[in-house]
């Protein structure tokens, strides 16, 4: 396995995401004085100096990270626009004017690929943190006690037995009218992988909220061949515990 190697961070914070939010603000401020004839552009040579001056300005970005990075999703579309804009000022018979058409339609143009490119930039460098809930672990165990690990068992039909301690079970789920326990190992659900896939067991044993189980069986069909089952234990909301519950066996299913 190789180690990675991070280079760079996306989210809140991020400093290259300040830098390019600087660089695309430095960018509509070059245009903007190009605009009203404040900067002229007349060959390639004139933006070296302006757009070296919008390079510094953007070195002081890291300092203000912790809120330019939240401007990224809308100030890149616009800085690449609006930068495009200015080199077919330079390389073409364009130029960018207060009254001309070229400079609206790069305006309208920066607009629009800001608005329908936003969210998905943000989806994509700029997440909204998602928290994930997990359950603290007081003394609950779970155990498949069948098969065992290394049996060899019929392909007429494999039943599975796991057992609880220190927690109850109620595998069919919480019913809407019941409140979770306060003990996220009572009424705890049941997670079971076949082979890695999630499997949906039949449970022979009939638990209650009122009379939850402590040990339950069901089913498996299974054709012959290496078989693994494993079990997680969940809260009664499907809560995964911080350190996991969990039990597993390997078997082999021969021929009838």
């Amino acid at each position: 396995m190789h180690d990675l190697l991070f280079l760079a961070h996306g989210g809140e914070g991020a400093t290259w995401q300040a830098l390019v939010t600087m660089l695309s603000l430095g960018v509509m401020a070059v245009f903007l004085l190009v605009v009203l004839g404040r900067l002229t552009f007349e060959k390639p040579d004139d933006a070296l100096l302006p757009l070296a001056g919008v390079a510094v300005l953007a070195a002081l970005s890291p300092s203000l990270s912790s809120s330019l990075s939240d401007w990224i999703g809308w100030a890149l579309p616009a800085g690449v626009v609006l930068l495009t804009a200015l080199g077919v000022h330079l390389f073409t018979g364009l130029r960018l004017r207060p009254v001309g058409w070229p400079a609206g339609a790069a305006v309208v143009a920066a607009v629009v690929s800001s608005v329908l490119l936003y969210q998905p930039i943000v989806n994509a460098w700029h997440p909204v943190p998602v928290l994930v809930f997990t359950a603290q672990r007081d003394d609950a165990v779970v155990t498949i006690i069948r098969p065992v690990d290394g049996e060899q068992l019929s392909a007429d039909g494999v039943l599975v037995e796991v057992a609880v301690t220190g927690a109850t079970l109620l595998p069919d789920g919480l019913p809407k009218d019941v409140e979770p326990p306060d003990d996220p190992e009572e009424l705890a659900d049941l997670k079971v992988l076949v082979d890695g896939s999630p499997f949906t067991p039949e449970i022979r044993e009939t638990c209650t909220a009122d009379a939850p189980c402590t040990t339950i069986s069901f089913p498996v069909p299974l054709e012959a061949g290496a078989h693994e089952v494993s079990v997680e234990l969940l809260t009664a909301v499907g809560v995964t515990f911080e350190q996991v519950i969990f039990d597993q066996v390997s078997f082999e299913v021969v021929a009838g």
